[in-house]
């Protein structure tokens, strides 16, 4: 449940999702969190540089040194071919982020700028491996603030998609008869998964768990002889979505429908023990 929609937002956000590890505790306790650790490819780098600055990048600016987005692939390339593109990314369980990458561009341009003026025709001065440094650290910069911003909202996030559901089992609807009573219980869906859902739906599902606009649970149906108590029988279903107020037309019926389930399970037992005596 939880490892989709963190997933979502990894890839949402820029990130490789296949090169990414999650790891999270979500249990509303003080030692609660979100973490992830991944590499990120050359292709990544230049997707988040964009998402940095913006799709048209415009002139350059005292901010901004690297100019143009032909500029930016010049020095994406250049970091591909020559450097180690190592860079990967940690936050840990307090949230504290750490980058670490064996690549500078000063380095590069010093150890390879002979190869680099026969690769590119000699159209890319030394003079930009200063600058390309400065914005190379600009950008890590960037990202530290910017991936350490989105874990906190991933677990806050979680809390609220944990809070969709009862977190207890809850009775909604007790009916007596002369013999027997029959509860309906909301119970958690720990199993819940919007896994194989459309990409859109799945986003949209969160979005409104997250809002408190919808919920997901479990039904379970219980028959007991009132006279001793005795459980006759059973039956459980999940995998439900409903409003917060279950206006929905289908709740009456889902409800009757594992109770119609444990009622046939009391009768399997009544005609055993009959077959039996």
């Amino acid at each position: 449940m939880l490892e989709t929609y963190f997933r979502n937002c990894l890839e949402d956000f820029g990130f490789p999702v296949g090169d990414f590890e999650l790891f999270w505790s979500v249990g509303f306790c003080q030692g609660d969190y979100v973490a992830f650790k991944g590499k990120i490819k050359a292709s990544c780098i230049e997707t988040l540089m964009v998402k940095m600055h913006g799709l048209n990048i415009g002139p350059a600016t005292e901010d901004f040194p690297v100019g143009t987005s032909d500029e930016l692939k010049s020095m994406i390339s250049v970091l591909s071919n020559f450097g180690q593109c190592d860079l990967e990314i940690t936050c840990s369980r307090n949230q504290s982020m750490r980058l670490e990458t064996s690549d500078s561009f000063v380095d590069i341009f010093d150890y390879d700028y002979q190869n680099i003026i026969l690769n590119y025709s000699d159209t890319i001065p030394f003079e930009k491996s200063n600058v390309w440094e400065a914005h190379w650290q600009a950008f890590q910069k960037w990202l530290s603030k910017q991936a350490t911003s989105l874990a906190s909202k991933m677990l806050k996030d979680a809390h609220s998609i944990r809070l969709a559901t009862v977190l207890t089992p809850e009775v909604v609807r007790t009916v007596e008869t002369d013999n027997y009573v029959v509860r309906i219980i909301e119970v958690p869906d720990e199993e819940f998964s919007l896994e194989y859902w459309d990409p859109g739906l799945i986003r949209d599902t969160y979005a409104n768990f997250i809002a408190g606009a919808q919920r997901y649970f479990g039904l379970s149906a219980v028959v007991l002889d009132k006279r001793s108590g005795r459980e006759l029988g059973s039956a459980t279903s999940g995998g439900y979505i409903s409003s917060v107020n279950n206006q929905e037309f289908g709740y009456d019926g889902l409800r009757a429908e594992v109770l119609h389930a444990a009622i046939c399970e009391v009768r399997d037992l009544f005609s055993r023990h009959k077959v039996a005596a």
